[in-house]
């Protein structure tokens, strides 16, 4: 099963250890592992946002389920990759071990879905 991680980046001190960490840890566990963190470090230094959120959600579509690192709830980006998730049904993974769809949704807002919607029709071109 192909694994996304997900969780804050914007802001977040030593962001690319925990995906790391968190990348190793699932390894170990046997998945294969989609790490945003690692792959959008290898994009020029002037992509944008919306670029960086646009290659995430191609990288979510590869994936079978998501992993939602502590703090996910903080971060604009891993919310709306949680919302996506929601809305195509992957199994979502939260770091303390929950498993499921039937989740409190009170973190997601209008402002959230909004976001999605604009990256999502600007992939769509």
């Amino acid at each position: 099963m192909k694994i996304y991680i997900s969780g804050g980046i914007t802001g977040v001190e030593n962001f690319m250890e925990k995906f790391s960490k968190t990348e190793e840890l699932l390894k170990e566990k046997g998945y294969e592992v989609i790490n945003p963190a690692r792959i959008n470090a290898e994009l020029p230094k002037s992509t944008t946002y919306e670029e960086y959120m646009r290659m995430s959600f191609l990288l979510l579509d590869m994936a079978d389920a998501i992993y939602m690192m502590n703090g996910w709830e903080k971060s604009k980006g891993a919310r709306m990759e949680f919302w996506k998730s929601y809305q195509t049904e992957k199994r979502i993974i939260f770091s303390d071990g929950d498993m499921g769809i039937g989740l409190d949704m009170d973190c997601i807002t209008k402002e959230i879905i909004d976001e999605t919607c604009r990256i999502r029709c600007s992939i769509r071109g």
